[in-house]
């Protein structure tokens, strides 16, 4: 957290509130700068569907039919990646870069979640 861009030295915990006691004055501008993770839910019919997160975002493919996997969950999250911006992510598996999208942006429906091949692990 930044205050008037001077990082502030405050402990943050998940589901907690940071209490800033300070005299503000007019014009005083706070920052949050979140750090978010990527992480995968199996789907609970089918374990080797996998659909992907970014901190509370659910990432789709942007493309019209069902992409299959090679590797496991440990390896997908290994070759996932984010744009310094947080706008562009892509997961490059069997030497293709494949872009993902926030479900939200997509107009059109398209590749929600993918299919793993092998065994979960």
């Amino acid at each position: 957290m930044y205050i008037n861009n001077i990082k502030q030295n405050v402990e943050v915990a998940p589901n907690s509130y940071i209490n800033l006691d300070r005299e503000w004055k007019n014009k005083d501008e706070i920052r949050l700068v979140f750090r978010y993770d990527f992480y995968l839910k199996s789907m609970p019919d089918d374990n080797n569907v996998i659909a992907i997160f970014y901190g509370s975002t659910r990432l789709a493919f942007d493309y019209a039919s069902e992409l299959i996997m090679n590797g496991n969950q440990a390896e997908f999250l290994l070759n996932l990646s984010v744009s310094p911006d947080g706008k562009t992510f892509s997961l490059t598996n069997g030497g293709k870069v494949y872009s993902l999208k926030p479900l939200y942006e997509l107009k059109t429906r398209r590749t929600e979640c993918m299919r793993q091949s092998g065994t979960i692990k």
